[in-house]
């Protein structure tokens, strides 16, 4: 199993998060992630079962170090120490400062009894951070290696510490002196250093996650600025291309109007010819007939209904009779 320090452990982290911030900003890279996982999985099942549980204990391992490293696990850890440093000191005030009534008990007894009962409250409190420091650093131990983890010094400083104060639990449990390694706890403070640091790169991240997503909005907002426009300038110019077909409707509406103005006043003027053409042809019809009947002494037969095809007649004088067609034409018939 690889063993990873704890700047490549933190370094890790960044970059990861830097990925996932990319992955929200574009869908593309979240689907090639997909993509590279299930072909990621495909492999896994492709290996032999040694390694895919070596695989699954070191991810797990992993994970136990994650776990420990959180911003909320640490600031549990701080402030545990923090307690521990408390509950040292006034163990330790409380014992200078009462070591009398412990000599004159038999006045005292009231006083004694709750001096220890004090004592023993915070001794458990004292054990209790010490348990749980123990566990955080067997965790840490585990998760990176020990040769990573003595190499880090704020690591080997509570590794110390901490040792220290085990030891000495069982050989001076009474004495002062085994307080004071638990005073040395305030040399474990560089992980509020470390814990303030942490904070402010949350907050440096936090900040720029939300610029970037400012500056996606702006983006997005002048996309669809510009998108606007164009929409505004398209309706105008389809609303001006709509005016000018109703302005071209509307022409050809008065062209046509005027057209059958037209048509019904040449209607009524061939109307008006053709009844003064019949009249005239009736006249002329009626003076033609007349005037055939005075020059020919009556010898004219007329037809206004058919062609005749043969002589109705023959005048006085032996000439065939004139005959008058329905069409006004006028022949004589041999």
């Amino acid at each position: 199993m690889t063993r990873i320090s704890f700047e490549e452990f933190h370094a890790a982290r960044k970059r990861e998060r830097a990925q996932l911030q990319a992955l929200e900003l574009n869908e593309k890279e979240n689907q090639k992630r997909e993509t590279s996982k299930k072909a990621t999985d495909e492999k896994l099942e492709t290996l032999p079962k040694s390694v895919t549980l070596g695989s699954y204990y070191s991810s797990r391992l992993k994970a136990a170090g994650e776990f420990v490293e959180l911003f909320e696990v640490q600031s549990v850890i701080v402030l545990l120490i923090f307690l521990d440093l408390v509950a040292t000191t006034s163990s330790m005030l409380i014992e200078i400062t009462f070591k009398d009534v412990h000599e004159n008990a038999a006045s005292r007894a009231y006083i004694v009894s709750s001096v220890t009962t004090i004592s023993k409250i915070l001794n458990s409190a004292s054990a209790f951070a010490l348990a749980i420091f123990v566990v955080e650093l067997l965790a840490l131990c585990l998760t990176f290696g020990l040769r990573n983890f003595l190499s880090h010094p704020g690591y080997f400083i509570d590794l110390t510490v901490i040792s220290l104060c085990i030891l000495d639990e069982g050989a001076f449990s009474t004495a002062p002196i085994s307080k004071f390694y638990h005073v040395l706890g305030f040399l474990r403070l560089w992980r509020l250093a470390r814990l303030v640091r942490t904070a402010l790169e949350s907050a440096w991240n936090a900040h720029q996650e939300t610029r970037a997503s400012l500056d996606a909005k702006n983006e997005e907002a002048y996309r669809l600025s510009i998108e606007l426009t164009r929409t505004k300038k398209s309706v105008e110019l389809e609303i001006e291309a709509r005016k000018r077909v109703e302005k071209m409707l509307q022409g050809y509406k008065d062209e046509v109007e005027t057209l059958n103005e037209a048509l019904e006043i040449a209607a009524y003027d061939v109307m008006l010819a053709t009844a003064a053409a019949d009249q005239g042809f009736e006249n002329e019809v009626d003076t033609t007939t007349k005037e055939i009947e005075t020059n020919l002494d009556g010898d004219v037969f007329y037809s206004g209904e058919e062609e005749i095809s043969e002589p109705l007649a023959m005048n006085a004088k032996g000439r065939g009779a004139i005959v008058i067609l329905k069409d006004g034409t006028i022949t004589r018939e041999d």
